[in-house]
């Protein structure tokens, strides 16, 4: 790869790197939603448990892979869908 193609692809894992790790943070207002409202009835169980479960397969395969980005990235995921889906069932 010359200097200018590595140049662009340098750039471009900066852009993926900075919505890898901050699109997690757009999901924490709905956690807040529900915890201040103390109730969930206005967000998907459905949705949220599948949310979760899509963010696990990909932290495994993050791990099977051993791509430290992706598992980084879906550690939080993970995390924040968890806590919205069992915060779900804990205000229902």
């Amino acid at each position: 790869m010359n200097p200018e193609e590595q140049n662009k692809h340098d750039v471009f894992d900066k852009v993926i790197y900075f919505f890898a790790f901050t699109t997690p943070l757009f999901e924490l207002p709905q956690l807040y939603s529900i915890l201040s409202a103390r109730s969930s009835n206005h967000v998907s169980l459905v949705t949220w448990s599948y949310l979760a479960l899509s963010s696990m397969v990909w932290l495994l395969y993050g791990i099977h892979k051993k791509i430290k980005p992706l598992i980084a990235s879906y550690i939080l995921y993970s995390a924040v869908e968890l806590a919205v889906a069992v915060s779900i069932l804990w205000f229902r």
